[in-house]
């Protein structure tokens, strides 16, 4: 499913003109680094890769819906720091 996951992070990416940089996680949680276009509101970007990934991996891992009930995968809440270290291209 991370696998799957990751690829639809890249198509994403590619629409958003943002950087994957870096991803990881586990069964119950992802954490993505990207390189965002400063054009881009990181929180809108955020918000879409959330509807986004939940729609597609509700929909080709039947067994998400059966564990997660409500029609979301992700909780509201995320973390949007700057990074000194990894800068934007």
């Amino acid at each position: 499913m991370l696998e799957r996951l990751k690829a639809v992070v890249h198509a994403l990416c590619q629409d958003w003109d943002a950087e994957l940089i870096e991803m990881n996680g586990e069964q119950d949680h992802v954490h993505l680094l990207l390189g965002l276009n400063p054009k881009c509101a990181p929180s809108i970007v955020a918000n879409n890769f959330k509807t986004v990934t939940s729609r597609l991996l509700r929909k080709e891992f039947p067994a998400l819906r059966a564990k997660y009930r409500q029609p979301v995968l992700w909780s509201r809440s995320s973390l949007l720091p700057a990074s000194a270290e990894h800068p934007c291209p």
